[in-house]
Protein backbone atom coordinates (compact mmCIF):
# COMPACT_ATOMS: atom_id res chain seq x y z
CA UNK A 1 0.00 0.00 0.00
CA UNK A 2 1.16 3.56 -0.39
CA UNK A 3 1.39 6.82 0.90
CA UNK A 4 1.10 10.65 0.39
CA UNK A 5 3.21 13.21 2.12
CA UNK A 6 2.68 16.33 0.56
CA UNK A 7 5.11 19.29 0.88
CA UNK A 8 3.78 21.77 -1.52
CA UNK A 9 2.50 21.32 -4.73
CA UNK A 10 4.22 19.64 -7.15
CA UNK A 11 6.62 17.92 -4.64
CA UNK A 12 4.78 14.87 -2.80
CA UNK A 13 6.51 12.17 -1.54
CA UNK A 14 5.27 8.55 -2.13
CA UNK A 15 6.97 5.94 -0.49
CA UNK A 16 5.51 2.60 1.39
CA UNK A 17 3.02 3.06 4.28
CA UNK A 18 5.52 0.75 6.12
CA UNK A 19 8.98 3.74 5.17
CA UNK A 20 5.97 6.16 5.43
CA UNK A 21 4.98 5.43 8.94
CA UNK A 22 9.07 5.16 9.75
CA UNK A 23 9.59 8.36 8.44
CA UNK A 24 7.15 10.64 10.73
CA UNK A 25 8.11 8.28 13.51
CA UNK A 26 11.70 8.83 13.41
CA UNK A 27 11.68 12.84 12.58
CA UNK A 28 8.99 12.89 15.09
CA UNK A 29 12.02 11.75 17.68
CA UNK A 30 13.94 14.90 16.44
CA UNK A 31 11.59 17.52 17.13
CA UNK A 32 11.09 19.98 20.06
CA UNK A 33 8.67 18.20 22.96
CA UNK A 34 5.23 18.50 23.38
CA UNK A 35 4.88 21.03 20.33
CA UNK A 36 1.99 21.42 17.76
CA UNK A 37 4.75 20.26 15.06
CA UNK A 38 5.64 16.96 16.91
CA UNK A 39 2.07 16.29 17.57
CA UNK A 40 0.95 16.58 13.67
CA UNK A 41 4.10 13.75 13.47
CA UNK A 42 2.83 11.62 15.91
CA UNK A 43 -1.05 11.67 15.16
CA UNK A 44 -2.31 8.00 14.25
CA UNK A 45 -3.81 8.57 10.68
CA UNK A 46 -6.54 6.31 9.81
CA UNK A 47 -4.61 5.95 6.19
CA UNK A 48 -0.62 7.62 5.16
CA UNK A 49 -1.14 10.77 4.50
CA UNK A 50 0.39 14.02 5.31
CA UNK A 51 0.22 17.41 4.38
CA UNK A 52 2.93 20.17 4.89
CA UNK A 53 1.69 22.66 2.39
CA UNK A 54 0.37 24.75 5.11
CA UNK A 55 3.02 24.72 7.60
CA UNK A 56 4.02 28.46 8.34
CA UNK A 57 7.67 29.40 7.52
CA UNK A 58 8.69 29.28 11.26
CA UNK A 59 7.31 25.63 11.68
CA UNK A 60 8.92 24.59 8.49
CA UNK A 61 11.92 25.83 9.39
CA UNK A 62 12.36 23.69 12.38
CA UNK A 63 11.17 20.87 10.55
CA UNK A 64 15.06 20.78 8.70
CA UNK A 65 17.47 20.38 10.86
CA UNK A 66 15.02 17.69 12.17
CA UNK A 67 14.74 15.82 8.91
CA UNK A 68 18.49 16.18 8.96
CA UNK A 69 18.98 14.64 12.50
CA UNK A 70 16.58 12.07 11.84
CA UNK A 71 18.33 10.99 8.62
CA UNK A 72 22.14 10.52 10.53
CA UNK A 73 20.15 8.64 12.68
CA UNK A 74 18.35 6.41 10.42
CA UNK A 75 21.43 5.65 8.47
CA UNK A 76 23.24 4.13 11.64
CA UNK A 77 20.32 1.92 12.13
CA UNK A 78 20.86 -1.81 12.05
CA UNK A 79 19.16 -3.16 9.22
CA UNK A 80 20.37 -5.45 6.44
CA UNK A 81 23.08 -3.44 4.07
CA UNK A 82 20.21 -3.56 1.29
CA UNK A 83 17.37 -2.80 3.18
CA UNK A 84 19.11 0.09 4.67
CA UNK A 85 19.94 1.08 1.61
CA UNK A 86 16.57 1.07 0.11
CA UNK A 87 14.87 2.48 3.08
CA UNK A 88 17.64 5.96 3.54
CA UNK A 89 17.20 6.67 -0.57
CA UNK A 90 13.92 7.36 0.04
CA UNK A 91 14.49 9.43 3.17
CA UNK A 92 16.81 11.46 1.59
CA UNK A 93 14.43 11.84 -1.00
CA UNK A 94 12.17 13.05 1.42
CA UNK A 95 14.49 15.34 3.25
CA UNK A 96 15.34 16.72 -0.58
CA UNK A 97 11.91 17.56 -1.18
CA UNK A 98 11.88 19.88 2.38
CA UNK A 99 15.32 21.93 2.05
CA UNK A 100 14.21 22.80 -1.57
CA UNK A 101 10.94 24.14 -0.03
CA UNK A 102 10.40 28.03 -0.74
CA UNK A 103 9.87 28.11 3.03
CA UNK A 104 13.33 26.81 3.30
CA UNK A 105 16.45 28.84 3.44
CA UNK A 106 19.08 28.41 0.59
CA UNK A 107 21.89 26.41 1.21
CA UNK A 108 25.44 26.91 -0.73
CA UNK A 109 26.50 24.86 -3.69
CA UNK A 110 29.04 22.24 -3.10
CA UNK A 111 31.59 20.34 -5.44
CA UNK A 112 33.17 17.11 -5.93
CA UNK A 113 36.76 17.08 -7.55
CA UNK A 114 37.00 14.48 -9.79
CA UNK A 115 40.29 14.61 -11.30
CA UNK A 116 42.77 17.56 -11.60
CA UNK A 117 41.06 18.55 -14.61
CA UNK A 118 37.39 18.08 -12.84
CA UNK A 119 35.38 19.99 -10.35
CA UNK A 120 32.02 19.10 -10.13
CA UNK A 121 29.28 21.54 -9.04
CA UNK A 122 25.64 21.34 -7.51
CA UNK A 123 23.31 22.57 -5.45
CA UNK A 124 23.81 21.76 -1.99
CA UNK A 125 21.01 19.33 -1.69
CA UNK A 126 21.37 17.88 -4.68
CA UNK A 127 25.54 16.99 -3.65
CA UNK A 128 24.08 15.79 -0.28
CA UNK A 129 22.02 13.51 -1.76
CA UNK A 130 24.26 11.69 -3.66
CA UNK A 131 26.60 11.47 -1.21
CA UNK A 132 23.98 10.03 0.95
CA UNK A 133 23.28 7.43 -2.00
CA UNK A 134 26.56 6.52 -2.41
CA UNK A 135 27.25 6.27 1.19
CA UNK A 136 24.63 4.34 2.10
CA UNK A 137 25.03 1.66 -1.15
CA UNK A 138 25.56 -1.64 -0.09
CA UNK A 139 28.77 -1.84 -2.20
CA UNK A 140 30.03 0.98 -0.27
CA UNK A 141 28.73 0.55 3.04
CA UNK A 142 31.66 0.05 5.77
CA UNK A 143 32.69 1.78 8.96
CA UNK A 144 35.31 3.44 7.11
CA UNK A 145 33.90 5.00 3.30
CA UNK A 146 30.41 5.23 4.56
CA UNK A 147 30.79 7.70 7.59
CA UNK A 148 33.40 9.74 5.20
CA UNK A 149 31.10 10.32 1.95
CA UNK A 150 28.63 11.44 4.75
CA UNK A 151 30.71 13.65 6.75
CA UNK A 152 31.71 15.39 3.31
CA UNK A 153 27.98 16.89 3.60
CA UNK A 154 29.48 19.80 5.77
CA UNK A 155 32.63 20.42 4.13
CA UNK A 156 32.69 22.31 0.69
CA UNK A 157 34.64 20.12 -1.42
CA UNK A 158 35.00 16.58 -1.38
CA UNK A 159 37.78 15.54 -3.04
CA UNK A 160 37.94 11.85 -4.22
CA UNK A 161 42.08 12.21 -5.54
CA UNK A 162 42.29 11.27 -1.66
CA UNK A 163 40.50 8.17 -2.07
CA UNK A 164 42.32 4.93 -2.71
CA UNK A 165 41.80 3.14 -5.78
CA UNK A 166 39.66 0.43 -4.49
CA UNK A 167 37.07 2.86 -2.52
CA UNK A 168 36.83 5.02 -5.79
CA UNK A 169 35.88 1.64 -7.70
CA UNK A 170 33.18 1.39 -5.18
CA UNK A 171 32.19 4.60 -5.00
CA UNK A 172 31.75 4.30 -8.83
CA UNK A 173 30.03 1.05 -8.52
CA UNK A 174 27.18 3.09 -6.41
CA UNK A 175 27.33 6.08 -8.50
CA UNK A 176 26.48 3.60 -11.32
CA UNK A 177 23.17 2.87 -9.84
CA UNK A 178 22.36 6.22 -8.89
CA UNK A 179 22.45 6.73 -12.78
CA UNK A 180 20.57 3.90 -14.03
CA UNK A 181 17.88 5.12 -11.42
CA UNK A 182 17.63 8.61 -12.29
CA UNK A 183 18.82 8.69 -15.77
CA UNK A 184 18.47 5.49 -17.67
CA UNK A 185 15.42 4.21 -16.10
CA UNK A 186 13.83 7.80 -15.07
CA UNK A 187 12.70 6.11 -11.99
CA UNK A 188 10.20 8.38 -9.50
CA UNK A 189 8.95 7.23 -6.17
CA UNK A 190 7.76 10.79 -6.04
CA UNK A 191 5.68 13.31 -7.60
CA UNK A 192 8.39 16.45 -8.07
CA UNK A 193 9.09 17.30 -11.53
CA UNK A 194 11.21 20.16 -10.76
CA UNK A 195 12.73 18.45 -8.38
CA UNK A 196 13.75 15.49 -10.40
CA UNK A 197 14.72 17.47 -13.51
CA UNK A 198 17.02 19.69 -11.23
CA UNK A 199 18.90 16.42 -10.21
CA UNK A 200 19.02 14.04 -13.05
CA UNK A 201 21.45 15.99 -14.99
CA UNK A 202 23.48 16.78 -12.61
CA UNK A 203 23.92 12.68 -11.75
CA UNK A 204 24.29 12.20 -15.66
CA UNK A 205 27.38 15.08 -14.93
CA UNK A 206 29.18 13.72 -12.55
CA UNK A 207 28.92 10.06 -13.74
CA UNK A 208 30.14 10.89 -17.03
CA UNK A 209 33.20 12.60 -14.99
CA UNK A 210 34.06 9.45 -12.94
CA UNK A 211 33.71 6.94 -16.04
CA UNK A 212 35.93 9.47 -17.67
CA UNK A 213 38.67 9.23 -14.46
CA UNK A 214 41.65 7.37 -14.22
CA UNK A 215 39.98 4.50 -12.17
CA UNK A 216 37.77 2.27 -14.50
CA UNK A 217 34.48 0.77 -13.50
CA UNK A 218 35.24 -3.59 -13.42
Amino acid sequence: MGSTLIIRENAVWMPTSADFDWALEIIAGELEKDTPLQALFLEEYPFPFLDLSQLETTEFRQLIPATQRAYNTGAKGDSEPLRAFNLMARFSELKGLIVTDPRALSSPNGTITVSSEHIWEAAGWIRDLILENIAMHPAVQDDHLTPLLLDARSRDNLDLRQIRHEDFRRIAEALHWAHRFYVERQVRISYAPDFYGALSPKIAELYALVVDARHPID
